[in-house]
């Protein structure tokens, strides 16, 4: 019975829904900003962390478990008491693969933390670039002399164009100017074909063509479009319905799932100690998202774990 009751509420924390224990405390699941790693040269990234508020949030783990087992709310009432009288003791809440509550503080257990940033990797060293003070000298240096060539050229210019006498356009530009216009008159005077059934031909062929260019191009989006099928191999994600302490509790699972849901390949994964019944996998967590959004109704649980490989 405990083992179940853990189940439900291992599920619970990593669908990030959070779990409300009812007269003890809430544990939902934050985003924890970067900071510091164990030197002043690293930074971790932003994670995934499961912490203790007495604030009421998340799911009642009383409503959770009349839900699963479809009995009434005194019955699952009873049910959390034992669970409490096995786990609490001496003002300390032990959840095996959970976490350990005493008082206000929790530390959540390291493979749960782990799987909940297995997308995220470890700590980032920050590379600090020191500049040379003698590349900014010699930058400094090249700019002068950029400067002072730029002056030294237009002083040059302006005396050049001070010297030159004004004299009137070459013969060599009035010969191209005249050129440019025979050009233009040659153009003009280019004859139309005298019949109009080559032009309605030609209409007519250059039609044909653009029609079966066309036609080509759409088949060949066309069959663009079609995705091609997800292998095993680019399998990165899956959509996990449920984790059963035993490999006969998935297959009981399974079996279940198929009555409210056909079409769908099940297949049991390995997760820590626990047997997880998986009901879709892509290469994109996003295709997994929509699957579960898709699919609320027939399994409220589900939510999305990176595959191993």
């Amino acid at each position: 019975m405990v083992n179940q009751v853990n189940n439900i509420i291992f599920n619970l924390i990593v669908s990030g829904r959070g779990v409300w224990l009812p007269d003890i405390a809430a544990l939902r699941v934050v985003r924890r900003a970067a900071e510091h790693g164990s030197s002043s040269r690293t930074i971790l990234p932003p994670r995934l962390a499961v912490e203790f508020t007495s604030h009421r949030e998340g799911v009642s783990l009383v409503d959770e478990i009349a839900r699963v087992a479809a009995i009434d709310e005194s019955a699952a009432r009873d049910i959390y008491d034992r669970w409490i009288d096995k786990t609490l003791s001496d003002g300390v809440l032990t959840i095996d693969g959970i976490g350990v509550l005493r008082g206000k503080s929790f530390v959540a257990d390291a493979a749960l933390t782990s799987l909940l940033n297995a997308d995220t990797g470890g700590a980032v060293k920050i590379v600090v670039r020191r500049r040379s003070h003698r590349m900014l000298a010699l930058s400094a240096l090249l700019a002068v002399v950029a400067v002072a060539a730029g002056a030294l050229y237009w002083f040059m210019y302006r005396d050049m164009q001070a010297s030159l006498p004004d004299a009137e356009p070459s013969a060599a530009v009035v010969q191209l100017a005249d050129f440019t216009e025979e050009s233009h008159n040659i153009v003009r005077a280019e004859p139309m074909p005298e019949s109009g059934d080559d032009v309605g031909t030609d209409a007519v062929a250059s039609s044909s063509d653009v029609a079966a260019e066309d036609e080509a191009a759409a088949i060949v989006e066309a069959e663009a479009v079609v995705p091609a099928p997800v292998r095993e191999s680019d399998i990165r994600y899956r959509v996990i319905i449920g984790s059963y302490s035993t490999r006969e509790n998935a297959v009981r699972a399974i079996a279940e799932a198929e009555k409210r849901v056909s079409g769908l390949h099940f297949e049991i994964r390995p997760l820590g100690r626990l047997f997880a019944v998986a009901a879709f996998g892509s290469s994109t967590r996003e295709d997994c998202e929509a699957f579960v959004r898709e699919h609320r109704k027939e399994f409220p649980q589900a939510w999305v774990n990176p595959a191993k490989r």
